[in-house]
């Protein structure tokens, strides 16, 4: 192939610094917009007493604890992949949906994480759900494939088996609450222990959650046993044999619970402690998402009673959910799920939401955690501008776009918009302030060159892929570059068209018969270009 030495046009910049000879402008990550203030009234009431509440707790965690943590290695700063979670529902099955599992793990390694966490809820891998193993061979094949990318990309895997949702607006499965019926709880234990060792065989993951907030398993599954402490203990105990019997290796399994639990009562926190801490355990792991201080106990210091009484038991401990549910804290126990997250994606909590994860960090390193995986993904890449007005309803509980008030259509939007910005490699001001956090030194390192380039013609359109650049941190994204030439491979001034996520560009909206010219760019978040790649010519038909 002849090779040529193109001028370079960045589409973005001033006509006078146009040309500039082998070193196009940096396109890449756009910066996202600036944060708007919170709104007056109600959601600046929540703003300034979560604030408050994360003061107290970094204030707590300034102080060495009295007790000793459990070294479990340094901490690893995990992404939740939200788009394979199993309340995903049948679309996860789809010949193409892994496509959109690659792009936003390649956004969430881009940030500086080094695993990825699924939340495989029972019975996603259960065959007795399908009725059949035919139908549920694609499930495993898609879980297969998302547990090979993810060692591809050098990443740690955590698995999260607790149950798919019912009564939640992230539910997608319109069967389940008829499945859930159907078991008893000797056959719903039994059942537990068979898909905990589905996903350890088929995945292999590096960290198996075999069981996680049993309030909300005993209100989803309608299994009321799981709110019984010894009970839920007996069912994890169930599924470690289970995995056991396999003989995998490497595979660490840990059980644990929400902090928000009663520090004291019947089925209490504590109580939960002490049953999990007395089985065959490699940790304990717990999930952050109310914050608030109650009258009984702040709840993100429960985490705290969590990580000293699993040392206390020679356990490490983990945090495999955390995000900060924005409430008051006189909504706490009353206002549901979904009410709360109707008023995550809006703009305004974004400086709240990284200070959440600053938190998070200090926690980490103050109780030796094994991981941190922040739930709340979509929110590292775009948010939404809240509309709430006294007009429309949204003031009075905080949520409302310009659209819509429906809690299950600003998530539903928010999900969506996600995915484009994963497309585009978007971030928002929280997911640069938590790459930020996790990447240290800044990032100054190049992503290699892409390499072998193809470029497969139509009559109006161009096919490219690519082999996939590598980077110390991660690639975001990929420049693609083109001009339109006077005959194949002639020389011609190279304008950047595009950027994609992945290794493939169709370039549509070509003329026919004609001759183009293509190079492609990677880079980082922290907007460090590789050298181009070698350049390919293409003519349409």
């Amino acid at each position: 192939m002849k090779l040529f030495k193109p001028y370079f046009l960045c589409v973005s910049a001033a006509l006078a610094l146009a040309l500039l000879a082998q070193r196009p402008c940096q396109a890449d990550v756009p910066a996202p917009p600036p944060t708007p203030p919170p709104p007056a009234g109600y959601c600046s009431t929540i703003y300034s007493e979560l604030s408050g509440d994360l003061q107290a707790f970094n204030i707590v965690l300034s102080v060495p604890p009295v007790w000793k943590p459990i070294a479990g290695g340094p901490t690893v700063y995990a992404g939740n992949l939200q788009v394979a979670d199993g309340n995903v529902g049948p679309q996860l099955s789809g010949a193409n949906y892994i496509n959109a599992v690659l792009t936003q793990m390649q956004e969430l390694r881009a940030s500086g994480i080094g695993a990825v966490q699924i939340n495989l809820g029972f019975p996603v891998l259960y065959e007795p759900f399908f009725g059949s193993q035919a139908k549920l061979q694609p499930y495993l094949n898609f879980y297969t494939q998302v547990a090979q990318a993810a060692r591809s990309a050098g990443l740690k895997l955590i698995v999260e088996n607790n149950v798919l949702l019912t009564s939640d607006v992230e539910a997608g499965w319109t069967t389940l609450p008829a499945f859930y019926s159907t078991l008893t709880w000797p056959e719903y234990m039994a059942a537990r222990a068979k898909m905990a060792a589905t996903i350890a065989q088929t995945l292999q993951p590096d960290y198996l959650i075999l069981a996680e907030e049993p309030d909300t398993e005993a209100a989803q599954a309608s299994q009321t046993n799981v709110n019984n402490p010894a009970d839920a203990a007996q069912m994890i105990a169930g599924e470690i044999s289970a995995v056991q019997a396999l003989k995998l290796p490497n595979i660490k399994l840990g059980a644990g619970f929400g902090s928000w639990l009663p520090a004291s009562g019947t089925s209490s926190l504590v109580d939960y402690i002490q049953a999990y801490v007395a089985l065959p355990l490699d940790y304990i792991d717990f999930h952050i998402y109310p914050i608030n201080t109650e009258a009984q106990a702040s709840l993100i210091d429960n985490t705290l009673v969590i990580a000293s009484m699993a040392a206390a038991a020679g356990k490490p401990v983990a945090l495999s959910e955390a995000w900060m549910w924005k409430m008051e804290n006189s909504e706490w126990g009353t206002l549901g799920d979904d009410a709360v997250r109707g008023r995550d994606p809006f703009g305004f909590w974004a400086p709240l939401d990284a200070e959440f994860l600053r938190t998070l960090q200090a926690l980490a390193k103050y109780a030796n955690l094994l991981y941190v995986a922040p739930e709340g993904p979509d929110y590292l890449f775009t948010y939404q501008t809240y509309g709430g007005t006294t007009a429309n309803g949204g003031a009075a509980n905080c949520t409302c776009t310009t659209a819509s008030c429906s809690d299950s259509s600003i998530i539903s939007t928010e999900t969506s918009l996600a995915a484009a910005a994963n497309k585009a490699a978007d971030y928002s001001v929280t997911g640069f302030a938590y790459s930020s956090q996790l990447v240290t030194p800044p990032d100054t390192t190049l992503p290699s060159v892409p390499s072998n380039l193809a470029g497969k013609p139509g009559y109006t359109t161009v096919n490219l892929s690519w082999t996939a650049s590598t980077d110390n941190v991660g690639v975001a994204g990929y420049n693609v570059f083109r001009c339109k030439a006077p005959a194949l491979n002639g020389s011609c001034t190279a304008v950047r068209i595009a950027n994609a996520t992945l290794t493939t560009y169709a370039d549509t909206g070509l003329a026919q018969k004609t001759a183009y010219n293509y190079w492609i760019q990677a880079f980082d978040l922290a907007n460090n270009n590789s050298a181009l790649s070698e350049s390919i010519g293409v003519q349409t038909y």
